[in-house]
C-alpha cells in the first residue's frame, strides 16, 4: 500500500485571501508612527511573506522607506489590532472549504505560517474548516527560524512522520516558496493563474501537460487541489496532454476528443492518443512524456520524440525544459 500523501499549506494569499487587510493594517500601523508613510506596491513586493517585525527591521534600516525609526512592538500590537477589527474584509472561494475537506479524505493536511495563531484559527473558524492535522503558527517559532528558513516545513514533517518524498507544498510569496524548496518536499506548487502559466509556457514550449479535476459538475486545474475553473476549449488545443485527477474528469474529457490520460500507482501510462507518458524520475531521455513511430513501436531511444511541459511548476521539471518540445 502507498504512504498517504501529506499536503502543507500556507494561509495568506493561499486559503484565504488576506494580503490587502495585511498590507492596510500594516500601513496604518506605521502611519501612527510616521504619518507620510506609504507602503506603495514596490514596497509591498518587497515586503510580501514577512513577519511585521522584520519589516519593521527593513524599514528601520532603510531610511529611505520611513522617515523616523518605529517602535517595533507598538507597531506589531496596532497592526493586529487593525486587522482582528476588519476581518469581515477576509475573502476566499466558497467552494474551497469543501474542496479542502474532500482532499483530507486522501492527504494529511496541515498549515504552516508565519501568521500569529490568533488569526490563523480566526480564520479557519470563519471558514468552517477542522481537516488540518497540524496547524504550525508563529509562536511557536522564533524570528530567525520563519520563513525563509526551511525550519516551519521541516517541524511540520516531523511532527507527522511524513517523508518529503510524499509531501507537497502550497506558497504563494516568495520568501515562502524558497524555505519550501529548501526543506527538500517533493514538489512546490506557486499558488497563481495557472491558466496564464499554461497559456504562456504552451506558446513557448509549444506543449503542456496540465492535471484536470472535476467538483460539483466543474472541470478544475490544479495538482492536489482544484484551483482554477477551467474550459473544455482550453484542453483541446493541439499537444495539450491532460491527466485526469479522477475517473470522472477522464468521462468528460474523453468524450469531448481532450487529450487524455489517467494513473494511480502506475509509472508509465497509455494516453488516448497513443503517447507514453511517464512519471518523473521514470522517463526516457529525461522528458515527461513521449511521441512513438507512427506504428507505436520504438527501434531505437534515437525514434523517441519529447514533449511537454508540467504545470506543477515543480523546479526539477523546469530544469527540464531545455529537452522537452524537442525532436
Amino acid at each position: 500500500m502507498a504512504p498517504k500523501q501529506t499536503i502543507i499549506l500556507d494561509l495568506d494569499g493561499t486559503i484565504v485571501d488576506a494580503k490587502e487587510l495585511h498590507h492596510t493594517s500594516f500601513e496604518w500601523a506605521v502611519q501612527q508612527q510616521d504619518p507620510s508613510f506609504v507602503l506603495t506596491s514596490q514596497l509591498k513586493q518587497h515586503l510580501e511573506g514577512l513577519s511585521t517585525q522584520t519589516k519593521v527591521d527593513l524599514l528601520n534600516n532603510t531610511p529611505a522607506y520611513s522617515i523616523k525609526p518605529l517602535d517595533k512592538q507598538r507597531v506589531y500590537h496596532q497592526k493586529q489590532q487593525h486587522t482582528n477589527a476588519n476581518m469581515a474584509e477576509l475573502s476566499w472561494d466558497p467552494l474551497l472549504p469543501d474542496v479542502l475537506e474532500r482532499v483530507s479524505e486522501r492527504y494529511t493536511l496541515a498549515i504552516a505560517s508565519n501568521a500569529r495563531s490568533k488569526f490563523v484559527y480566526s480564520v479557519l473558524q470563519a471558514m468552517k474548516l477542522t481537516c488540518f492535522t497540524v496547524v504550525y503558527t508563529a509562536e511557536f517559532v522564533p524570528q530567525s527560524l520563519r520563513k525563509p528558513n526551511p525550519h516551519m516545513f521541516t517541524t511540520v514533517m516531523n511532527i507527522l512522520n511524513a517523508d518529503p518524498v510524499h509531501t507537497s507544498v502550497y506558497e504563494d510569496s516568495p520568501v515562502g516558496i524558497s524555505a519550501a524548496t529548501a526543506s527538500g518536499v517533493s514538489h512546490v506548487h506557486a499558488v497563481k493563474n495557472l491558466i496564464e502559466y499554461l497559456s504562456s509556457a504552451y506558446t513557448s514550449v509549444g506543449a503542456v501537460e496540465c492535471d484536470v479535476q472535476t467538483l460539483n459538475g466543474q472541470l478544475y486545474l490544479g495538482h492536489d487541489l482544484p484551483q482554477e475553473p477551467v474550459e473544455l476549449d482550453l484542453l483541446l488545443q493541439p499537444n495539450w496532454f491532460c491527466h485526469a485527477k479522477d475517473i470522472q474528469s477522464l468521462g468528460t474529457l474523453l468524450n469531448a476528443g481532450v487529450h487524455a490520460f489517467w494513473h494511480q500507482e502506475d509509472t508509465v501510462t497509455l494516453t488516448s492518443r497513443g503517447f507514453i507518458w511517464c512519471y518523473p524520475g521514470v522517463n526516457f531521455e529525461h522528458t515527461n512524456s513521449i511521441w512513438l513511430d507512427f506504428d507505436n513501436t520504438i527501434t531505437s531511444l534515437d525514434d523517441v520524440r519529447g514533449w511537454g511541459l508540467c504545470a506543477d511548476e515543480d523546479p526539477s521539471y523546469v530544469d527540464n525544459i531545455a529537452v522537452l518540445g524537442t525532436d
